[in-house]
């Protein structure tokens, strides 16, 4: 399989891509990743544990914090509509010319990719509440 530090570096930010021109939720991102991460028996790049809204992994948050510091991404908050404040990510031209190397460089395996674009599909558009409620019955032992 392909290294997964590579997959790692990589995953968030086709996550993000796929969201379109801003990807809203630090917390949907996490869930996005588990659930793909699950898909993909052999892959095992982030360690999550259990966590009052589901799996959580710091490796994911530190990661972001590095591919900002790197300037492939931007980070930014916006009000929610209960006026609640949502993590919104973004990625810059740097970041879409190094997800574009890496997909024609081929390093991330493309069943992580299929893998993604199927959670995506299924939970990338779902309201916050219902991804949590979904993810909380599909894995309870990730449940705090």
């Amino acid at each position: 399989m392909k290294s997964e530090i590579q997959a790692k570096a990589v995953l968030p930010l086709f996550i993000i891509k796929m969201g379109g021109k801003s990807f809203r939720g630090r917390t949907r991102l996490q869930k996005l990743i588990f659930l793909t991460q699950e898909r993909v028996k052999e892959f095992r790049g982030f360690k999550f544990r259990p966590a009052q809204q589901g799996p959580l992994s710091y490796e994911v948050y530190k990661l972001m914090e590095n591919l900002q510091a790197l300037g492939l991404v931007r980070e930014s908050e916006e009000a929610t509509y209960s006026g609640n404040t949502v993590i919104c990510y973004r990625l810059t031209d740097q970041g879409k010319a190094f997800l574009e190397f890496a997909s024609e460089r081929d390093l991330v395996s493309r069943r992580i990719y299929s893998a993604a674009k199927e959670v995506f599909k299924q939970y990338g558009n779902m309201p916050y509440m219902q991804l949590i409620e979904e993810v909380h019955s599909e894995y309870p032992e990730y449940v705090k």
